[in-house]
């Protein structure tokens, strides 16, 4: 039984997992990816702990071991209830009149340039469906500037839905916001300010993933929502990083807002 190990060359998890880590930066890995090679590093380190326990006798390689089993154990639980409660609500979402309807807010997504990407025509074209439809309910397009944007996302989406008929006089631009709270937050106001409407019945149009935390931000600001959840390609990727993003933005309501 050895006395001492070799980190270096017996971890052989801490150069696997940099290794992964500099080769998805380096390829501007998608979130899934990232999550997947934690995990695998984790895998990999509690595997190494043992090993080392088993070659030195130490007890603080099996506490370390313990410890991260036991941690990564109850963080996967955690994990997976996040996920199955995002799958489970954005599949059951609470349906509507179109009557009942006030206004309609479409949330932003990325563009490139001036490029509307799929994932915010998704729900630009559901947001036309529905004003199509109901020709005095106004809509607020609601989105900030952000890296490699040239125009704001609430430019982007007046344009679109312009373009393809609908009465300029019916879209309200909400164009400073950075985040899905201040989307919900600074469009209320819109609504209240520009729309002059007090309290109203508003509806949320996003991708399905979203529509979850687009509406608990909504219950937060006392804004009465309904929501559709419109296609999303890369589902996968997208529900993985939901579960981390409702945690967040839940803590930041609590302690911020």
């Amino acid at each position: 039984m050895e006395n001492n190990i070799n980190i270096f060359k017996h971890f052989i998890s801490v150069w696997i997992g940099l290794a992964l880590f500099i080769i998805l930066f380096l390829s501007g890995g998608l979130f899934i990816l990232y999550f997947g090679a934690l995990v695998i590093f984790g895998v990999l380190f509690l595997i190494d702990l043992k090993r080392a326990f088993k070659k030195t006798g130490k007890k603080l390689y099996l506490y370390l071991f313990r410890f991260g089993y036991y941690s990564a154990s109850l963080l996967i639980l955690l994990f997976i209830i996040v996920e199955a409660y995002v799958i489970y609500n954005m599949k059951n979402l609470d349906t509507f009149e179109d009557e009942e309807i006030d206004a309609v807010i479409v949330l932003g997504a990325g563009l490139h340039g001036e490029h509307i990407p799929l994932t915010l025509r998704y729900r630009l074209d559901e947001a036309l469906k529905f004003l199509e439809k109901n020709e005095g309910v106004p809509v607020v397009v609601s989105g900030g500037q952000g890296p490699g944007e040239d125009i704001t996302e609430a430019e982007a989406m007046r344009r679109y839905l312009e373009e393809r008929g609908i009465d300029p006089a019916r879209i309200y631009k909400e164009d400073k916001s950075t985040s899905t709270i201040e989307n919900i937050k600074f469009s209320k106001k819109v609504i209240k300010e520009d729309v002059q409407l007090k309290n109203p019945t508003v509806l949320i149009i996003t991708n399905e993933f979203h529509t979850v935390r687009a509406l608990m931000i909504s219950k937060e600001f006392d804004l009465k929502a309904y929501a559709i959840g419109t296609e999303s390609y890369m589902l996968w990727h997208y529900l993985t990083r939901e579960a981390f993003a409702l945690v967040d933005t839940y803590i930041k309501l609590k302690t911020t807002y």
